[in-house]
């Protein structure tokens, strides 16, 4: 190999480039060149999601109620002693809780809508080996943690009696549950891709989906108590419950991806939710559904889908 002189030679520079190293060079270099300028522009946007963040995120505190931690984030504007805030009860997705970020536009209720949004841990066990104390998927122990933060809010900021609740994936099951028996008046309620029907997602979700069901509803995983579910199943948005509510029926919006595999493999597709809306329009509820081109199972990028009608103003 020749040793480099310090010297610059054309002659050797034009072989050097016509050995082909040159190419590769090149490309390398274009390569560099790519991503630090896209390192550049990254950290911009980081920058600009920091701060716009920053705008909107409201003070809140973490309190344990019974056995599970809730978060509560409060407006600016809630002074100590208030009478009748509006509050929104954000029903968490499967194998979410009180400390996973629920997004930029949740908290714009809290700033712009100058309202109390609440999430509890419902659920403690998501995979095998479960823990004693079976959760989640809607039964009974998620369904009365909510009733808990309901409570507590009540007596801790005299929220207003009747709330909004945003059900996400998993946490659309309670939220029907809420509606079809309210345990507390609903006002609105918003479906962020919601589970529909266990039976659905228990039939089509695989070996993943049976495991956690069955211990949140005391079935035997040897699936001998699998015939169980269909009564469980009654705790579902279109059961013989749907009837007794009749003309009091909140008004219900359910916002869904185009791209959400979850949604379209294991909750029954489309069509689901429009079985979901017949069934509610029936019995003299409004519902409505939309779907999002391109999003995925995200909740949290469904949002701004919802807000808009989230933010209008109610009647007192």
């Amino acid at each position: 190999m020749a040793e480099f002189s310090g010297r610059f030679r054309p002659k050797r520079a034009v072989d050097f480039l016509k050995r082909g190293i040159a190419p590769r060079h090149v490309a390398m270099a274009a390569l560099l060149a790519i991503i630090a300028v896209g390192s550049v522009y990254y950290y911009r946007a980081e920058l600009v999601a920091a701060k716009a963040f920053a705008l909107v995120r409201p003070r809140y505190e973490d309190v344990k109620i019974g056995q599970a931690i809730a978060r509560i984030y409060v407006p600016a504007s809630y002074v100590e002693g208030s009478i009748g805030t509006r509050a929104n009860l954000y029903l968490h997705g499967n194998a979410h809780g009180h400390a996973t970020f629920i997004g930029v536009d949740a908290l714009r209720l809290v700033r712009d809508g100058d309202e109390i949004l609440a999430i509890i841990d419902g659920q403690d066990y998501v995979s095998e080996p479960f823990g004693s104390a079976a959760s989640g998927w809607g039964n009974a122990i998620y369904r009365q943690r909510y009733m808990d933060l309901y409570n507590f809010l009540r007596a801790r900021y005299q929220i207003a009696e009747e709330v909004d609740l945003i059900g996400a994936s998993m946490g659309g099951l309670a939220m029907g549950r809420f509606i079809v028996s309210p345990p507390f008046p609903v006002e609105r309620a918003f479906g962020l891709g919601p589970v529909p029907f266990l039976q659905a997602i228990f039939d089509n979700g695989g070996d993943k989906r049976k495991a956690p069901i069955r211990n949140a509803f005391g079935m035997r995983q040897t699936g001998e108590d699998d015939i169980l579910l269909s009564k469980i199943a009654r705790d579902d948005f279109w059961t013989d419950d749907l009837p007794s509510m009749a003309g009091k029926l909140p008004p219900l919006k359910i916002v869904a991806g185009t791209g959400d595999k979850v949604f379209s493999d294991e909750f029954g597709g489309s069509e689901a939710y429009r079985r979901l809306c017949a069934v509610y329009q029936t019995n003299g509820g409004s519902c409505s559904y939309q779907e999002v081109h391109g999003l995925m199972h995200d909740h949290y990028a469904m949002l701004p889908a919802i807000l808009d009608e989230a933010l209008k103003p109610r009647p007192d």
